[in-house]
């Protein structure tokens, strides 16, 4: 189709396959980064994707939430019901479906600049939906 190759695929990680990743054209390989190096490739990104098998809740989805990028989720992510609604601020595909995720990524590629800002935006607002202080509240009102 048109899909557009303006795009670059990084992936961020330590497993084993990622070297015989590392030599493929519009993919770059990152070793596991600590959260302060992450947090500088943000500006730099255009949607965020966990694709994770299982992820009990997944913390760095807040981050990406707040930092306004669309999102790429796997349907087994805990804390997806919190920081992602279908279709408002990115999409999501089922786990270890190489075909659902591939329409995931059309979907962003083919995307138009006001669509991406929309899905970022809302990203953000859903952000905000935990902050510090409403889990400091939610974990008072389990200790009462």
């Amino acid at each position: 189709g048109d899909d557009r190759g303006d795009w670059e695929l990084n992936l961020i990680g330590n497993g084993s396959y990622l070297k015989s990743l590392s030599n493929i054209n519009g993919m770059k390989v990152f070793d596991f980064l600590q959260p302060i190096e992450l947090i500088k490739e943000i500006p730099k990104m255009g949607c965020f994707i966990l694709p994770s098998d299982k992820e009990q809740w997944g913390v760095v989805i807040h981050e990406f939430t707040g930092a306004g990028l669309p999102l790429i989720l796997s349907d087994q992510i805990g804390s997806k019901n919190t920081f992602f609604v279908e279709n408002f601020n990115g999409y999501s595909f089922k786990s270890k479906n190489v075909l659902s995720l591939v329409e995931c990524f059309k979907k962003i590629i083919n995307s138009t600049d006001s669509e991406l800002m929309r899905l970022g935006e809302n990203s953000n607002f859903l952000s905000n939906r935990i902050t510090p202080e409403t889990s400091a509240n939610n974990l008072l009102s389990v200790l009462n």
